[in-house]
């Protein structure tokens, strides 16, 4: 299915709601982008939020009940991650340090989140765990550690990462320790955003 949206509006990217009927997207207008949902049935949108801010990169927790996201409202240009409860309608930022935060994603099991941090100069990942708060430092290399993904476990996660000049795909435990690589494709071939399969 073909999706159409209103004049002026720009999709740049999409996740799926709990519910199966309905998707979180992100829209961009007049060089603001906002999160909406659109019901799949009716196309019907409904903006999540009215910030003046970029906000981006919407993903639903696993029950359906909260959703991580991207917004640069504390200082523009400088991407944070929030987590909007759509039970209480409050929102809690969830990183403060960093220059540049993005790419959340749920555990199975809700109770975590991985995502990106620019730190001296490369993307490394991280894991926050909600109950806690706590952050812990996944990746180190001096290259860019991206497009993480959960295993269906929770045990492992598969992400891109560009040691040389070719991204290529590892992946690693939860817990932190070795990356150990997937593929053995011929290295001038790029390997990026991958999915585990459910």
């Amino acid at each position: 299915k073909i999706l159409t949206f209103p004049a002026g509006f720009q999709p740049l990217g999409a996740s799926w709601r709990k519910d199966g009927k309905s998707i979180l997207l992100t829209l961009m207008k007049q060089g603001n982008s906002d999160i909406y949902s659109y019901n799949l049935a009716d196309a019907k949108l409904e903006r999540i939020f009215a910030w003046k801010s970029l906000e981006t990169s919407p993903q639903m927790s696993p029950n359906g009940q909260k959703i991580a996201f991207v917004s640069d409202s504390a200082r523009p240009q400088r991407p944070q991650i929030y987590i909007y409860n759509l039970i209480t309608n409050k929102t809690e930022r969830v990183t403060f340090r960093g220059s540049y935060n993005s790419s959340p994603k749920w555990s199975p099991d809700g109770s975590q989140l991985i995502y990106e941090r620019q730190k001296k100069g490369f993307f490394q990942l991280y894991k926050y765990t909600l109950l806690t708060r706590r952050h812990l430092q996944l990746t180190f290399g001096r290259y860019d550690s991206e497009k993480p993904d959960w295993s269906p476990n929770g045990k492992q996660i598969v992400f891109s990462a560009k040691k040389k000049k070719v991204s290529k795909l590892y992946y690693i435990s939860a817990f932190g320790g070795r990356a150990v690589r997937v593929t053995a494709n011929d290295n001038r071939i790029a390997e990026t955003n991958p999915v585990w399969s459910k």
